[in-house]
């Protein structure tokens, strides 16, 4: 007899990828403390233009992300969804490390589009967790992947603010990508996906039918409209947090 139970391969991919998308998580949200004052850092002086800059940067990654991740989604169907979180966590890396070079405003809003492009991370691991899961641990799987974001949201501002005077705030974004990059790590040797031969080929929709029928179901369309309000309250004030004092 055995003297210990096996954990099953999906709830050892659910523990490695918890911890991934965690670091991710807090890397994403490791420079929001200091973004707005990174700004004025790069040359924008004048109060009122340095927070409609701050707002520009901090909504470019969520706007491209938007139109990107379910390309990558549709990708990982096709391709596999361990590649896809991988491309993911090492898209965010080099886009994180890249900010620490920007000189200027216009640099660092380019490298927050790409980031939001190339990045996708949490669509990715959701996308590999739902399918890898037993249709009865789904929901217990994906609470707790979700978990992540938000202790990431409120680890990663305090580490990036501690940072930020400890070592400067170019070296946070160093930082926060070499912690991605440790990630990927992770992800690469440790997550392992089986991918199912399909016997019959089942009929696969396009991004903009499956957004069609997301919007035309009102049951989506109001946990979509939900969901874009409740983030949209969470970053509302972040732009401007840091500019308060000179009010």
């Amino acid at each position: 007899m055995k003297s210990s139970v096996e954990i099953p391969l999906w709830k050892k991919n659910l523990y490695v990828l918890w911890i991934a998308q965690f670091i991710a998580m807090l890397a994403m949200s490791a420079c929001l403390p200091f973004l707005p004052l990174y700004v004025r850092h790069l040359g924008v002086t004048q109060l009122e233009e340095a927070q409609q800059w701050s707002g520009l940067i901090i909504a470019a990654p969520f706007l491209f992300s938007v139109i990107t991740s379910p390309i990558w989604g549709a990708m990982g169907d096709k391709y596999g969804r361990k590649l896809m979180v991988v491309r993911a966590i090492i898209g965010l890396a080099v886009a994180m490390a890249l900010m620490g070079f920007a000189q200027t405003v216009w640099q660092l809003l380019a490298l927050r589009m790409f980031q939001g492009a190339v990045s996708g991370f949490i669509a990715s691991t959701l996308a590999f967790v739902s399918a890898s899961t037993p249709p009865r641990r789904a929901g217990y799987a994906i609470g707790l992947l979700q978990s992540t974001i938000s202790a990431g949201n409120i680890v990663g501002p305090l580490v990036g603010g501690v940072l930020s005077d400890a070592i400067g705030m170019r070296n946070v974004f160093f930082f926060v990508g070499a912690m991605c990059l440790i990630s990927a790590v992770i992800v690469i040797y440790f997550v392992v996906e089986k991918r199912e031969i399909e016997v019959e080929k089942q009929k696969k929709n396009s991004v903009l039918e499956n957004l069609r029928h997301a919007w035309s179901t009102p049951e989506l369309r109001s946990i979509l409209l939900l969901i874009i309000a409740a983030q949209s309250s969470i970053v509302f004030v972040s732009p401007v947090m840091p500019f308060i004092w000179n009010i």
